[in-house]
């Protein structure tokens, strides 16, 4: 089962929430074949390999990922299997950082 949500908005002129911009730099390395660095910020290669995602799906003047958007839905079907997808906002004084896995009761997705 696939489920991967993002909680803002990611892209150009976007909320670019930090562990957005890491899930979905991430799945870009995945997918693109890249060695994005997974920092969570949203700079110019991020945007590159966005805008070229998009050109090579067919999708045109989106420039944002969304839980709703063409891009993110297609992002998410191209992923292979077993691919894992850090999703940890700890509400506590434990810190994460992007592409760290934890085993605790926090949530993470097997894809």
């Amino acid at each position: 089962m696939r489920v991967i949500k993002l909680r803002k908005t990611v892209g150009v002129d976007a909320t670019n929430f930090y562990m957005d911009v890491g899930m979905v730099q991430i799945i870009l390395n995945e997918i693109l074949n890249e060695n994005l660095t997974v920092d969570g910020v949203f700079g110019i290669k991020t945007q590159e390999l966005l805008l070229e995602f998009q050109k090579n799906n067919g999708i045109y003047n989106e420039k944002i990922v969304s839980n709703q958007s063409s891009t993110f839905k297609k992002m998410v079907e191209s992923l292979p299997l077993g691919v894992f997808i850090p999703t940890h906002y700890s509400h506590g004084p434990l810190r994460v950082d992007i592409g760290q896995l934890t085993f605790d009761s926090e949530e993470m997705i097997f894809i």
